[in-house]
């Protein structure tokens, strides 16, 4: 089965407004990996030269340097093809961008920091004598979210608390 083919306007568009990565950043980068050769096309035969490409690539690479946009020789970059799993392989390595979710996008982070303020007011009037025996009782009210066992939810909000302020456990 061959893997399907994309032009590269197209490509970079979308890639930098999934990622959210400046999209004049990612056609430099781009426009710089496939003169370079490091990003594999395929392309129009027109449009290369015996010699490399031809200097329009060069001043298409130079001109969005200079933070001019692409768009006025989208007509052109859209001659030029890769596959879909080559562009997002280079796109990976190129960019290091990280695999999964963006930090603190999941779990229950933002809504545990929310109850600090408690752990540490039940911690300082002498009701609890550690942060885990405060997360305990905020357990017990029904203040931290998740569906674990109360156990389970105050030993990951007191862990995140110890981090965060430096306690001991």
């Amino acid at each position: 089965m061959r893997n399907r083919e994309e032009n590269i306007y197209d490509l970079v568009e979308r890639a930098a407004a999934r990622r959210g990565i400046p999209r004049l950043e990612l056609w430099q980068r781009v426009l710089r990996a496939i003169e370079q050769g490091n990003l594999e096309v395929r392309h129009d035969q027109k449009l290369r030269q015996p010699s490399g490409w031809p200097p329009w690539i060069v001043g298409a690479r130079a001109a969005v340097e200079r933070h001019n946009d692409p768009n006025h020789f989208a007509h052109i970059l859209k001659l030029i093809t890769a596959t879909i799993p080559h562009f997002n392989q280079w796109l990976r390595t190129a960019n290091k961008l990280p695999r999964g979710p963006e930090r603190g996008t999941t779990g229950f982070g933002d809504a545990d920091r929310k109850v600090f303020p408690e752990i540490a007011n039940l911690i300082d009037v002498g009701q609890a004598r550690s942060a885990y025996g405060a997360a305990l009782m905020l357990a017990d009210q029904g203040k931290i979210p998740g569906k674990a066992t109360r156990e389970a939810k105050a030993k990951r909000v007191s862990a995140l608390y110890r981090k965060q302020h430096g306690a001991q456990p």
